[in-house]
């Protein structure tokens, strides 16, 4: 890169995060307003960047981690985004979805066009997933066991309250339950951040 590209670079990376400071600064205060929400949604739908303006990103999420230093997942969690919903572009999409087609992460050995795991990497794997579960304690894997379960049973009417994870899971969007899925969110990166130290620790 020239030394003309790397001074436009950065004219564009200050350009961009001087635009869209004010908006992150709200989002991470929880000051961001339904309506103004609703259409940073939308831009990210549109692969459209809500902070700066610029358009026509197949990942926006990678630009906003370049740009503007909110990882994918904070992303996520500000612009309420469920895990399960798409934040690229339909052509990403339906690109990544035609690469991985017929690979089933729970069959190791068995990918489609990828190599075999051997017997020796299939019991370290198995190893390490166990130190993993053994890090989480009993009573929080005991409660994602039943959140998983409940989800699996089919989506009905929940008898949570407003402002639980619960309800926004169900397709509430109201401003307690929004509050309540990032509070969730927090928690949980905060658990296993905690629970990594400690078997680092060990």
């Amino acid at each position: 890169m020239s030394e003309a590209q790397k001074l436009r670079a950065l004219e564009r990376r200050e350009r961009c995060q001087r635009l869209g400071a004010g908006l992150v600064r709200e989002l991470r205060a929880g000051e961001c307003g339904d309506e103004k929400l609703s259409e940073m949604r939308s831009a990210i739908i549109e692969q459209d960047c809500p902070f700066c303006g610029e358009s026509g990103f197949k990942s926006i999420a990678g630009h906003v981690q370049i740009i503007h230093g909110i990882a994918s997942e904070e992303l996520r969690e500000l612009a309420v985004f469920t895990r399960s919903e798409s934040i690229c572009s339909r052509e990403l999409a339906a690109r990544l979805s035609e690469i991985h087609e017929g690979n089933d992460p729970h069959k190791l050995g068995k990918h489609i066009g990828m190599r075999k795991v051997s017997e020796k990497g299939r019991a370290s794997m198995r190893r390490n997933g166990l130190k993993g579960l053994a890090s989480i304690p009993k009573d929080r894997r005991i409660e994602a066991g039943r959140r998983v379960g409940k989800s699996n049973a089919g989506r009905g009417e929940t008898k949570a309250p407003h402002g639980k994870y619960a309800r926004y899971k169900y397709g509430c969007r109201c401003g307690l339950c929004v509050q309540g899925q990032r509070q969730y969110w927090r928690d949980y990166r905060r658990a296993h951040a905690q629970s990594d130290r400690s078997a680092d620790g060990a």
